[in-house]
């Protein structure tokens, strides 16, 4: 079983955490469902919101511009001898008395008033008598009308007020909305002293057409989009006027009932607005939100199993990395360690003098210079391979006779190929190739492990073929062995680092596991590609492509891919 988590750590942890994750997702569905439940009243709320939010929007609009309006401050009242002006026959005292709230009212112009207006409490020969002054834009000036349509609403309004001034009583000056006559509706503030108590009362007598036909759709269009965002253009907005006459209606809604309605306090009692949003009807707000809901439920599970598959599967990436690395050091060290226990033994024969014979000394030399070649060989990949790593390796191309690298690389591979008893056949095209650009030594030690992984797989066939010729415009450096050829589902990754070919073979033939893939980098850097042709046991074809440009235009560059430590080559 241990053996089994090292080797499958992701399959065998995956399992273990979907579980726990498979609960969560159970609870979530089933609370989804008892929110599902909920959401008519939450309907009704957010309904509910949305008619608060006009109302505050309306009602804040009047506050602030009859506060502003109406506030007379009680120095501006003269002529007064405790709560009362001081007036004459004529009346003429207690217009100057006012004059000063004309200047105020000419600087206060609101447009949603009719008119403004204020009332005074007159003494006059013993008597008290109130007196109603509308403010009268054309003079600039306050002026009595007594036949204005609006004095019967007024001198209801202010009854009250001139008794609490009359007998002293503190009054708080707030704003008041009056509704008593419905074609008539008002806004009063009572002029107080610093004792509270009454001097006047200023007031202003609504615009409700301005009101119907401006206040109230701008507040309605505003609202909408922030609490419907979805479905505002479906709402079916409606103010009424006594709850019988529509006034203005967003869209026709028929005689549907609607989600709710509240009435505009305290201004405008008399007007009633009501809303309902067809698209969202009880059963399909509650399965939309909770298809929403569930979505996100699922969308945010999801990503937590990616992270966590991810993480696992970086966790047995580096677990696969690490034996990978292990094998690596092993294979190496075996490498190394064979040559050198060959050198050593035929270096202590000669040294103890037990070699007899020239001819014996010659073999036993030659065999040591085969032998430190191969640790050259290995020594070479392995530096070559950390400077590609480090992005330290750099190319030098000039123009080369391939035959030459050709006769060369079978001069390096000649004392291998003669220990292990392979014949090499050259094939030559009969026309000479063109010079090709390249770098020598690094295409050197390309060709030279072809060569030499062909020697290794292809025990029991000693033949091979190294063959230079011309394909698609390239220069083609083929090398053939009738060896145990490569699977076709392997054949792409025996280019990784470390990759081994899965055959029974492969526990015989040892090596850094570095060839295959150092050649596919060195071809890169050359702007070229490499290919393989092979069937298995019928051998394999390796063949470099190598483009025939012009110097300057083959500009060294780092190969194609970071260069990972994760897979092994044959």
């Amino acid at each position: 079983m241990k053996t089994f988590i090292k080797r499958h750590f992701f399959w065998a942890v995956v399992p273990v955490l979907m579980i726990p994750l498979t609960v969560i997702l159970l609870v979530q569905y089933r609370s989804l469902r008892a929110i599902e439940a909920a959401l008519p009243l939450q309907r009704k709320e957010a309904v509910t919101q949305y008619l608060k939010a006009v109302m505050s929007e309306v009602m804040d609009f009047y506050s602030d511009n009859a506060e502003r309006t109406l506030g007379v401050s009680a120095a501006a009242i003269a002529h007064r001898r405790g709560g009362a002006i001081q007036d004459n026959a004529g009346r003429t005292r207690a217009l100057a008395a006012v004059a000063r709230v004309a200047d105020h009212f000419k600087q206060q112009q609101f447009r949603g008033s009719r008119r403004l207006f204020i009332v005074v409490d007159t003494e006059y020969a013993g008597g008290h008598l109130s007196a109603t002054m509308f403010y009268n834009p054309a003079r600039q000036a306050m002026v009595f009308d007594p036949q204005a349509p609006e004095m019967r609403a007024i001198d209801v309004a202010s009854s009250s007020f001139m008794i609490y001034a009359r007998t002293g009583t503190p009054v708080e000056p707030h704003l008041r909305g009056i509704d008593r006559d419905p074609n008539c509706l008002l806004i009063v503030k009572p002029i107080v002293t610093e004792e509270q108590n009454i001097v006047a009362l200023t007031g202003m007598v609504l615009d409700s057409d301005w009101f119907a036909r401006e206040v109230v759709p701008k507040a309605i269009h505003d609202n909408l989009p922030r609490s419907f965002p979805a479905d505002h253009r479906e709402a079916a907005v409606t103010l009424r006027f006594s709850r019988d006459e529509v006034v203005y209606a967003t869209r026709q809604d028929g005689e549907n009932k609607p989600d709710a309605s509240m009435r505009f306090m305290p201004f405008f009692q008399y007007y009633v607005l009501s809303v309902r949003v067809p698209s969202l009807s009880l059963e399909r707000l509650a399965r939309r939100s909770f298809l929403i809901n569930l979505g996100l439920s699922l969308g945010m599970t999801l990503l937590i199993v990616a992270g966590l598959i991810m993480a696992l599967r970086a966790a047995a990436r580096e677990m696969k990395l690490s034996q990978m690395k292990t094998d690596f050091v092993a294979n190496v060290s075996h490498e190394l360690r064979t040559p050198l226990a060959s050198i050593r033994v035929f270096s202590e024969m000669l040294k103890l003098g037990r070699v007899n014979s020239l001819d014996k000394a010659r073999e036993f030399g030659a065999y040591i210079e085969s032998q430190s070649r191969r640790l050259t060989q290995i020594i070479n990949n392995i530096l070559d391979f950390s400077r590609i790593e480090s992005g330290r390796k750099s190319y030098q191309f000039i123009f080369t006779d391939l035959r030459a690298l050709l006769a060369e690389a079978l001069e390096v591979c000649e004392p291998r190929l003669r220990q292990s008893g392979h014949r090499v056949t050259l094939e030559t095209p009969d026309r000479p190739l063109s010079p090709v650009p390249i770098d020598y030594d690094a295409m050197l030690i390309a060709l030279t492990n072809l060569i030499d992984n062909a020697v290794k797989y292809s025990r029991g066939a000693e033949e091979i073929t190294l063959r230079l010729g011309e394909r698609d415009g390239f220069a083609a450096i083929t090398v053939k062995d009738y060896g145990i050829g490569v699977a076709r589902e392997e054949q792409e990754r025996i280019f990784e680092k470390f990759y081994r070919v899965s055959t029974g073979m492969v526990h015989d033939v040892k090596g850094a596991g570095l060839g295959l893939s150092l050649v596919k980098h060195i071809v890169e850097a050359h702007r070229g590609k490499i290919t393989v042709e092979s069937e298995l046991g019928r051998g394999s074809a390796f063949t470099i492509l190598l483009p025939k440009k012009e110097l300057e235009q083959l500009a060294p560059r780092k190969p194609s891919g970071e260069l990972e430590l994760k897979s092994q080559s044959q």
